[in-house]
């Protein structure tokens, strides 16, 4: 599973809206799991992979009051997450998740 947040361009202009895509989610358990991590989300997108019918792809949307909100928002966010800034670049952003009991 890959969680990938970023922010998005809005027309107000102290919206901070994010979007956060979660990939490769393999099963209708781990749906359900991710779902309910994101209750206080929009549900904004579904997709499943032509190659894997079984893997599928959630994108939800919220709008936060700043950065650092969503950064603490992320903190208690159960799986790991990366952020993409506007020059593509990607980096890991620190959560609860915790790979030793993911296993």
């Amino acid at each position: 599973m890959k969680a990938t947040i970023w922010k998005v361009l809005t027309e107000k202009k102290n919206e901070y809206r994010y979007k956060l895509q979660v990939e490769q989610i393999s099963g209708k358990r781990m749906e359900n799991r991710i779902k309910k991590a994101l209750k206080d989300w929009d549900e904004a997108g579904y997709g499943f992979y032509r190659s894997n019918k079984k893997e599928t792809s959630l994108l939800f949307a919220r709008s936060f009051e700043d950065k650092y909100a969503m950064l603490e928002w992320a903190k208690t966010f159960p799986y790991e997450l990366h952020e993409k800034n506007t020059q593509e670049k990607i980096k890991k952003i620190k959560t609860s998740y915790n790979r030793k009991e993911a296993k």
